[in-house]
């Protein structure tokens, strides 16, 4: 799958213009981009970042006839999309978009220089959805195809080595399922909510819905989600930009880690108990918040959180008083 960034560029007027990256951030690898096409007025050119943006298997897989499987295609050759998504907003409106869950970057061009902040998710209520709405099978990366028509008949056809539907007591101790979930639910997220409007255009019954594929190292996942909306909130006050350090994909790697498993601790404790009432909910979400900040404390940029969220996390940060954070969750 593409890892999504988003660019804000600022204009003379002090705001914004923001512009879509399909893939740019895989591996932070257009921030020295950015970098290098600063002109002498710090502006960036964008029409002259160019190079593909799709991997070649997913174009084998999307023409392959009559594929269950849905994946990107449509490259325009552009690393950053030149017409602008947005403009002329303001700096503290940069991530009030209702879509954040689909991108991963944030990188800020101002001043002469750019900056990336990873767009770290923080709702913790990830594990009853999938119980609720999900059905993976997990391949074994080895012997894997590596033809693209040959993996979907592969995955097909073959056995898959896990079914991950639901999470009785005990899951948490199968290793692999605690892995898999643990590492790549916010993926899984992401995915479907970018299918939503496919479920829309295309009409598609719920019961035929596509299944989706996740490539990675270790192994092979399919998914088949029977929904046709989105599952988890996937914008703010759930999105929270942490400043990558001097080695930014060290760095994106280990805050993306973190708070992974913050929300894989949280929501396996929401997941186990008889019943979840809303305030329950609710102070789940502040203890995932509160922990997030606490790995990242001096990281979190606090300028791009809109609403008095940011001005709360800025006086928990000095007065490490959890009663901060936990009220302004009940106020919003």
């Amino acid at each position: 799958m593409s890892h999504r960034a988003i660019v804000a560029e600022r204009q003379p007027n002090e705001r914004f213009n923001l512009y879509h990256s399909r893939n740019g951030a895989e591996d932070i690898q257009l921030l020295d981009e950015l970098r290098e096409s600063l002109n002498v007025h710090g502006r960036v050119d964008f029409e002259a970042l160019t190079g593909e943006t799709i991997p070649e298997a997913a174009k084998q897989i999307e023409h392959a006839s009559e594929s269950r499987y849905r994946v990107e295609s449509g490259d325009t050759g552009n690393i950053v999309e030149p017409r602008p998504i947005a403009t002329n907003v303001r700096q503290e409106a940069l991530l009030l978009a209702d879509d954040l869950l689909q991108f991963e970057v944030l990188y800020v061009v101002a001043d002469g220089d750019v900056n990336a902040y990873w767009l770290t998710w923080t709702y913790p209520d990830v594990i009853r959805p999938w119980r609720d709405h999900v059905e993976m099978d997990v391949y074994d990366a080895d012997g894997l195809p590596t033809r693209a028509a040959d993996l979907m008949e592969y995955v097909e056809d073959g056995d898959p080595v896990r079914t991950i539907t639901d999470f009785q007591q005990g899951w948490l101790s199968d290793d692999l399922v605690r892995t898999v979930v643990g590492d790549y639910h916010r993926w899984l997220y992401e995915l479907h909510t970018m299918a939503v409007d496919e479920f829309d255009k295309d009409e598609v019954d719920d019961d035929e819905a596509p299944r989706r594929l996740i490539q990675t190292p270790e192994h092979c996942l399919t998914f088949r989600v029977d929904e046709n909306t989105t599952l988890v909130p996937q914008s703010h006050p759930f999105v929270l930009p942490i400043r990558l350090g001097s080695s930014p994909m060290t760095s994106s790697e280990r805050i993306r880690e973190a708070a992974a498993q913050t929300r894989l601790s949280v929501g396996a404790g929401l997941n186990a108990a008889e019943r979840v009432s809303e305030d329950a909910l609710r102070q789940a979400c502040a203890d995932s918040l509160i922990e997030i900040v606490d790995q990242h404390r001096d990281q979190v940029a606090t300028d791009f959180v809109p609403g008095a969220l940011g001005d709360a996390i800025d006086e928990y940060r000095q007065s490490r008083d959890r009663q901060v954070l936990e009220d302004i969750w009940r106020r919003d």
